[in-house]
């Protein structure tokens, strides 16, 4: 494999709640990358496909909306408190907030979110539903 300078920096951000987005063009050895970082992990192993499902589902989005045209602001959400939000989309004045787990499981900034933002929608995008998130057509 070739050696990415690369690889240490978002090595060393992956793992201290922090959100790490790999995008690029196609063919240039992000998937690679990603493996290679799997590969040499050795903390649990339900946190780092979690947070690479994350990863590959938010990158997935922006290519959807990229490709049909839709523009939106796109943000992150979280309280002091550590309740997050993965993804928040702006658009037209709607605020749709979605939290992305590798498996079922409770939303747990929901509560806050929708405390101070009374208008938005939340939706927990998981292995079972993410087809339509990201433009994938049923059949």
């Amino acid at each position: 494999m070739i050696t990415r300078t690369i690889q240490k920096e978002i090595e060393s951000c992956f793992f201290k709640g922090k959100a790490v987005i790999l995008l690029g063009a196609r063919q240039v050895g992000k998937t690679t990358l990603v493996r290679e970082i799997a590969r040499s992990y050795k903390g649990p192993s339900l946190y780092l496909w979690g947070a690479l499902w994350e990863n590959f589902m938010i990158s997935e989005r922006w290519k959807f909306l990229s490709n049909s045209g839709r523009q939106v602001n796109r943000y992150f959400w979280r309280t002091h408190s550590q309740q997050e939000i993965d993804l928040i989309e702006e658009s037209g004045g709607q605020l749709d907030g979605y939290e992305i787990k590798w498996r079922e499981g409770k939303i747990r900034g929901a509560k806050a979110f929708l405390a101070g933002y009374p208008e938005s929608r939340i939706s927990l995008i998981t292995q079972e539903n993410y087809r339509e998130f990201v433009g994938i057509q049923a059949g």
